[in-house]
């Protein structure tokens, strides 16, 4: 794929089985991204491409047991959208310089997902985060997020939080 130098915009539909084997070479001018069923082993690559500006990513492949994200530093450094739809990581972590440019975060039906990755209170660049279909553990952490932010000065960032469900991990028999 790389011999596409002018190709911008690129949905990949990963097969299940498949997502584990394959090797991503992807043009340095990919601008936008959609991964669907896609395995956590190739997001370091795909953090380095510098002209990134949109990635979805939307199901984990299954078989891929991976619980937490802890991003590399210097990741997605042009990123401004973000959307996370139905993964099962539990944990995501990363350093005030991951997504410097990052203006929108959607994070849907992620119902595992307890912990968000400290650069976000960081990123002054920040515009709307959108929770949907989430922990109500994470709405709070987002709310949190857009105090600190306020204190830093942005205060036009908004927040839309919906569809909040119960921590069932709390639950007992």
């Amino acid at each position: 794929m790389d011999s596409l130098r002018q190709l911008e915009s690129l949905k990949l539909l990963l097969a299940q089985e498949s997502a584990h084997h394959i090797e991503f070479l992807l043009p340095s001018n990919l601008r936008r991204l959609t991964l669907v069923d896609f395995s956590w082993s190739i997001l370091s690559t795909i953090g380095k491409l510098s002209s990134l500006e949109v990635l979805k990513l939307i199901r984990q492949a299954d078989g891929d047991g991976i619980k937490e994200w802890d991003m590399e530093e210097g990741l997605f450094p042009n990123l401004k959208v973000l959307k996370l739809k139905s993964l099962n990581i539990v944990s995501w972590k990363g350093s005030g310089d991951n997504f410097p440019c990052l203006e929108k975060l959607v994070l849907e039906d992620c119902v595992e997902l307890e912990e968000l990755p400290s650069c976000l209170w960081e990123t002054s660049t920040l515009q709307l985060i959108k929770v949907h279909g989430c922990i109500y553990s994470i709405g709070d952490l987002v709310r949190d997020i857009k105090g600190q932010q306020m204190d830093y000065g942005n205060k036009d960032l908004k927040f839309l939080i919906s569809g909040e469900i119960e921590d069932t991990s709390s639950w007992s028999d």
